[in-house]
């Protein structure tokens, strides 16, 4: 309450003394309330921040949980994938891009779970790709063989046939490759091969043969008989195949190979030509002289 004294109203605002006792209360308080506040915030930060460590614990707990829990699984799966889509293949195709499925199954093999798996699938695993590598090599050593059409030499015509054996036996070798691209390569050069070798050989000697005989009758011409031992020899000269008549006749056991490539064969050419001129003419004198 405001009182006058001596006439003279009292003067506006607060009493004298007291805003001056109050100031410092208001600043006090205030001051508290700050501190409550960033108490307040700094309590709500702590609990936040213990809240979200433990759901990033129990989160990474868990997902490391299922992870281990699924990668089996996965793996699992990879394998089954990788099977069904061979299986659904011909046998022969499954032969193919062998570099990249020997990639995909070592990558199997080299998972940290791949000894969680199944044991029948890991033993699939390891013997498909035991046998992809085994063929991959397979398939290197016929792409270095040569075609035997393109050989004109009895020694690299023997030493090609020696390669082609040999790959009969290749370890590991399965039938199932003979269906793929190169086992029909090699089984075709195989056949060829042999085809080849017997009827350089055989041609030969039967010129050879011949050669020999004629060359026997002609020193023996003073004898009986010159005229009809001079044809003989020459009708079993007919029965062998000629350098020119023959040269488009496939030779016994090809389908593809002809007479003139045997007749390529330095060996064969140069008996066949002792033969038609150091005999063949002379036993057609001796026979026509005889009619």
């Amino acid at each position: 309450l405001r009182r006058a004294w001596g006439g003279i109203p009292s003067p506006r605002g607060p009493p004298l003394g007291v805003a001056y006792r109050r100031r410092p209360c208001f600043e006090d308080a205030a001051q508290l309330r700050r501190r409550c506040e960033r108490s307040h915030r700094r309590l709500r930060a702590t609990v936040l921040g213990l809240a979200t460590g433990l759901v990033a614990m129990v989160f990474l707990a868990g997902a490391f949980a299922l992870r281990h829990q699924t990668a089996p699984v996965r793996l699992e799966t990879e394998v089954g994938h990788f099977r069904a889509s061979e299986q659904a293949q011909p046998v022969g195709l499954r032969y193919r891009h062998v570099a990249r499925k020997i990639e995909e199954l070592a990558a199997l093999q080299a998972d940290p779970d791949f000894e969680r798996l199944p044991q029948e699938q890991q033993d699939y695993v390891r013997d498909r790709l035991e046998e992809l590598r085994a063929f991959e090599e397979f398939e290197r050593r016929v792409n270095e063989l040569t075609d035997p059409r393109d050989v004109a030499q009895e020694g690299q015509l023997h030493q090609l046939h020696e390669a082609v054996e040999q790959l009969a036996a290749f370890p590991g070798r399965r039938p199932e490759w003979d269906e793929t691209e190169a086992g029909r390569r090699w089984q075709l050069w195989r056949t060829d091969t042999a085809a080849l070798l017997a009827a350089v050989r055989q041609t030969r000697e039967g010129y050879q043969r011949v050669l020999e005989e004629g060359v026997r009758v002609l020193l023996r011409k003073d004898e009986a008989n010159l005229p009809s031992r001079a044809r003989a020899v020459l009708d079993r000269c007919r029965q062998l195949p000629h350098p020119v008549q023959d040269r488009d006749r496939l030779i016994p056991g090809s389908r593809r190979l002809t007479y003139a490539g045997v007749f390529r064969f330095p060996t064969v050419a140069e008996t066949v030509r002792r033969w038609d001129e150091e005999v063949r003419k002379k036993l057609e004198l001796a026979a026509q002289l005889a009619s």
